[in-house]
């Protein structure tokens, strides 16, 4: 059952969202308290003309419970449900608002919600929705676990979270064996640091630069499988037949530095990539970094603050700013810095950890334990998130019992 509902739903992510499976929805939702024997029986009513298509009949049934009763959590399940096959995106976003308000552990319905506002384009909410579906958790049976993943990899895609997208993307792509054409784009979008929807790219981008998104796609979903150096060849051959294809420099160094641990071969596709895009903050970034593992640090330092120029508001050019003055001896500096990366991005374990040893390295030891606990509670959640796939329930906790 989990199996065809999820590839179901996997495709019609590709193919502008296929019905719902209702009645298998509806039927798992918590059902009315024993008080309300009329809406248990509304509610089974419901469920039959939903399997039978009768769609619009029991929408005017479960509006008349909801009148009854406001608080129905399994009318306004059912509400949102269909409402979301019908693309009424809005009208599904409103009940399950209302569902999410009074179960606030409800995994599912936070997770249709989030997918009701990808929908709406309202990309930044869906993806505080849908992580904090996942983080509560979603029954099996129920097979949105995937698609919610689908539309969460989607939603970071398109705020430019490129990089937590592409986690995501990597994960669902060792599970999956089958995969259309957007989801192929998807990986390439992401592996080149494009915050671009797939749809949007194929309307939009030449065909030979699609093609190139394409294949950078087909290497991500064939790297499980190809040995290193048959992947590497194969990204070589991409790079020299597309030498100025935007970001592909950039992704490939990424490759070398972080599979291969090649910085020498890293660090001149990172410099070849900004002869053909001087400005491009990213790959400034990886090049700084990159010189910081060969411990070239006033290079280092020196390419990432050119590029705080274009970008001061980059909570990574801070992070690694800050790295860098720390290996220097440079206390004082090293947090500032990591201040201002934290306070541009507080989820960030790896600049929590960094200046909780800067600030015991300054006898702020109160200080430094502070950050030293909110790394931890940062790294269990990322460590659940890699190993799980999801966040643990505890992240959402406290907010759920307000």
């Amino acid at each position: 059952m989990r199996n065809r509902f999820s590839r179901s739903f996997l495709r019609e992510c590709s193919d502008r969202m296929r019905p719902l499976p209702l009645c298998l929805l509806v039927a798992l939702l918590p059902s009315a308290t024993a008080a309300f024997s009329d809406l248990e029986a509304l509610q089974k009513h419901a469920d039959v003309l939903i399997r039978e298509g009768k769609k619009r009949e029991a929408v005017r049934l479960l509006q008349e419970g909801l009148r009854q009763d406001p608080n129905w959590q399994a009318g306004l399940w059912g509400l949102g449900s269909v409402f979301y096959q019908e693309s009424r995106y809005p009208v599904a976003r409103q009940a399950l608002e209302r569902l999410v308000q009074l179960d606030p552990k409800s995994g599912a319905a936070w997770a249709l919600l989030g997918m009701s506002e990808f929908k709406m384009h309202d990309y930044r909410m869906a993806v505080e929705h849908i992580q904090r579906g996942l983080s509560v958790g979603i029954p099996v049976a129920l097979g949105l676990t995937e698609p919610a993943y689908y539309h969460y990899a989607m939603s970071l895609l398109a705020t430019g979270s490129v990089d937590r997208a592409l986690t995501i993307f990597q994960g669902l792509s060792r599970r999956q064996a089958v995969y259309g054409k957007e989801w192929t784009i998807a990986l390439g979008l992401v592996t080149l640091h494009l915050p671009v929807l797939p749809e949007v790219a194929i309307q939009t981008l030449p065909p030979e630069r699609l093609a190139v998104i394409n294949r950078v796609g087909e290497l991500q979903l064939e790297s499980d499988q190809l040995g290193p150096e048959d992947l590497r060849r194969r990204w070589e051959e991409l790079v020299n037949a597309n030498p100025a294809v935007p970001n592909l420099r950039l992704a490939f160094g990424r490759l070398l530095l972080l599979q291969f641990n090649d910085t020498s071969a890293a660090e001149r596709e990172f410099r070849q990539e900004l002869k053909n895009n001087p400005t491009d903050v990213t790959t400034s970034l990886w090049l700084a970094h990159n010189l910081m593992v060969q411990e070239n640090l006033e290079e280092a330092k020196t390419v990432a603050r050119a590029a705080l120029v274009l970008d001061p508001h980059s909570a990574s050019l801070h992070h690694l700013m800050g790295a860098l003055l720390r290996r220097q001896g440079k206390y004082e500096e090293a947090r500032q810095e990591l201040e201002t990366s934290l306070a541009q991005d507080p989820a960030q374990s790896r600049a929590r950890y960094l200046l909780s040893q800067v600030y015991r390295e300054l006898g702020r030891r109160d200080d430094a334990n502070w950050e030293l606990s909110l790394f931890r509670k940062l790294k269990e959640a990322e460590n659940s998130f890699r190993d799980t796939g999801r966040l643990p329930a505890a992240v959402y906790e406290a907010q759920a019992d307000k």
